[in-house]
C-alpha cells in the first residue's frame, strides 16, 4: 500500500466543534482507501499543539518520502546524469565506475558506462545522458552471468512487485564481467542488511519558550525567594497578623485542631474561626 496524498481539512462535530482532519488517500494495487484521521482539540492546549505538530510531521515526511524515489524505485530515461557524470544522492556513494559496457534491452545493444553505489545500480549511454536507467539495490531479486546471442552477459532480474524486469549487460573481457558481477553481489547482500531508504526527518525541537514549555518543578530556593520578595517594610502590622495566622495552621503548631465554621455577618460567608486576636478586616 502508498501513500498519494496527505491533506489537512477542517471538520465540524457536533460535540466538540471546529477542529482539524488529515485525510490520506492511499492505493493498493488497483483499489483505494482513504483513511481520515480528526483532531477536535484545537481550542484545548496542549492537545491541540500536540495534534497540530503530528500533522505536520506526517506532512513534512511525505514530502521527505515522495524527493527521494530514486532511493526505492527504478527510474528510466531520468535526470541523473549531467555532463557524462553521475549525479549521486545524498549519502551515496560510487564503488565502481565502469565505461565500455553494452546495454542488450535492444538488439543491436548500445554503449555506455556502469556505475555501482552503495544504494543503487545506474547505465547510461555514452552518446545520449537522458538515455538511462537507475534501478535501485532494494528492487534487486538476483544477479547471474548468462550467455546470451550476444555473448556472456550480467543479467539482472528484478523483484516482481516493481514489474519483474530483466536487464542485461555486456562486459569484456570475461574476467571484469565476473569480478562485476561478483562485487554487485556482494554490494547487494551488505545492502539487503541494511537497506538505506533515503527518509530521512529530524523533527523540529519544541520551544522551551512557548506555550507548549512545562515549567520547571519549584524548588526550596526559589520560594525562598518569593518569601524574601513579599517580605517588606510596608504594611508589618498586617504580615504579621497574617503570618501568626498561617503559624497556627501549621502541623507541628501546639493547638493545631480543626476551627469550628462561624458565619461572618460582615462579608457574609461562613468562615474558620479566627484565632484570638485577629479579626476579618485584618
Amino acid at each position: 500500500m502508498s501513500v498519494r496524498t496527505a491533506q489537512q481539512q477542517s471538520a465540524q462535530a457536533r460535540l466538540r466543534g471546529v477542529g482539524a482532519s488529515l485525510c490520506v488517500l492511499t492505493q493498493f494495487d488497483k483499489t483505494r482507501f482513504e483513511f481520515v484521521f480528526s483532531s477536535m482539540l484545537l481550542h484545548q492546549q496542549p492537545s491541540a499543539a500536540a495534534a497540530q505538530r503530528i500533522f505536520a510531521s506526517l506532512h513534512a515526511i511525505h514530502r521527505v518520502y515522495e524527493s527521494t524515489r530514486l532511493y526505492r524505485e527504478l527510474k528510466l530515461r531520468g535526470a541523473i546524469v549531467h555532463e557524462h557524470q553521475l549525479q549521486l544522492l545524498p549519502a551515496e556513494t560510487v564503488y565502481r565506475s565502469l565505461h565500455g559496457v553494452w546495454n542488450l534491452s535492444s538488439d543491436q545493444g548500445n554503449l555506455g558506462a556502469l556505475v555501482i553505489t552503495n544504494i543503487r545500480l545506474v547505465w547510461y549511454a555514452t552518446m545520449a545522458d537522458n538515455f538511462n536507467v537507475s534501478l535501485p539495490l532494494l528492487q534487486i531479486k538476483s544477479t547471474k552471468v548468462r550467455d546470451s546471442k550476444f555473448g556472456l552477459a550480467l543479467v539482472v532480474e528484478t523483484m516482481p512487485y516493481c514489474g519483474a524486469y530483466v536487464l542485461g549487460f555486456r562486459i569484456d573481457p570475461a574476467e571484469v564481467l565476473q569480478s562485476v558481477a561478483l562485487e554487485l553481489k556482494s554490494v547487494h547482500a551488505v545492502f539487503s542488511r541494511s537497506p538505506v531508504f533515503g527518509v530521512d526527518y529530524t523533527p523540529p525541537s519544541v520551544d522551551t519558550t512557548g506555550a507548549d514549555a512545562v515549567p520547571a518543578p519549584r524548588t526550596d530556593a526559589s520560594r525562598a525567594d518569593d518569601d524574601a520578595l513579599l517580605s517588606g517594610d510596608e504594611d508589618v502590622a498586617g504580615d504579621t497578623l497574617a503570618l501568626s495566622y498561617l503559624a497556627a495552621e501549621q502541623p507541628h503548631a501546639a493547638d493545631a485542631q480543626q476551627r469550628p465554621i462561624d458565619y461572618c455577618s460582615d462579608i457574609g460567608l461562613a468562615i474558620e474561626r479566627l484565632p484570638d486576636g485577629v479579626q476579618h478586616i485584618d
